[in-house]
C-alpha cells in the first residue's frame, strides 16, 4: 500500500491503520526525505519523496491511498499493479485516463466521510469502534503536531500548505479565549 501525505493528519494513521490490519509492505510518500524517520517509526516499511525518481515503478502496490491528487495522481496510478485500486479522498483531483485504467486493468474510487457516515452509518459505527480499540491497544498513536487557537486558523492553513506538519494539527475553539 502506498500513502500519499504520510506525515499529514490522515496519512499518518492512514500508515498505521495498513499496518495494524495486515499490510505486507506499507510504502509512505513524503514531501521530503527529511520526514522519514517520522513516517518509519509509525510504521512504514519504505518511504519516497515527490521531489524523488519520476518512476515509483520498483515500488509497485495493490493499494494506494491518495490525500495529494494534483501532478502526483499519474505517479500514483503508475505504480499501481494490475487489478490495484487507487482511493482519492483529496479535494484537488486530477487527470484520469479511463483507457489506461482498462489496459492495465486497475480502478480509482473516490471517498467521502460524510457520505460513508451517512449512507453507511452502521458500518462507520463498527469501524468507529474498531478505531478506538486500536487506540486503546496503542497499535494506533495519533499524533497532534500543534493545537491551536481558531483566531490561528491561518498559521494552521500556512504549516499545512508549507507541508511543514508531523501528524495533526488541531483548531481548539476554547483555547485563547
Amino acid at each position: 500500500m502506498l500513502v500519499n501525505a504520510a506525515t499529514g493528519g490522515v496519512g499518518h494513521l492512514s500508515v498505521q491503520l495498513a499496518k495494524a490490519f495486515g499490510a505486507g509492505r506499507v510504502v509512505a510518500a513524503v514531501g521530503s526525505m527529511g520526514k522519514a524517520d517520522f513516517v518509519r517509526d509509525l510504521g512504514a516499511d519504505d518511504v519516497v519523496s515527490y521531489g524523488g525518481p519520476a518512476d515509483w515503478g520498483d515500488r509497485q502496490v495493490d493499494v494506494v491511498l491518495d490525500g495529494v491528487g494534483g501532478d502526483v495522481l499519474g505517479r500514483c496510478l503508475n505504480t499501481l499493479r494490475p487489478f490495484g485500486r487507487l482511493v482519492s479522498h483529496n479535494g484537488i483531483g486530477g487527470p484520469v485516463d479511463t483507457n489506461e485504467l482498462r489496459m492495465r486493468g486497475t480502478t480509482v474510487i473516490g471517498f467521502n466521510m460524510l457520505h460513508f457516515s451517512t449512507l453507511r452509518a452502521d458500518r462507520y459505527q463498527a469501524q468507529q469502534r474498531e478505531l478506538w480499540d486500536l487506540l486503546a491497544d496503542g497499535r494506533l498513536r495519533p499524533v497532534i503536531h500543534a493545537e491551536l487557537s481558531l483566531v490561528d486558523a491561518p498559521e494552521a492553513h500556512r504549516i499545512v500548505e508549507d507541508r511543514a506538519n508531523l501528524g495533526k494539527i488541531v483548531l481548539n475553539p476554547v483555547k485563547g479565549s
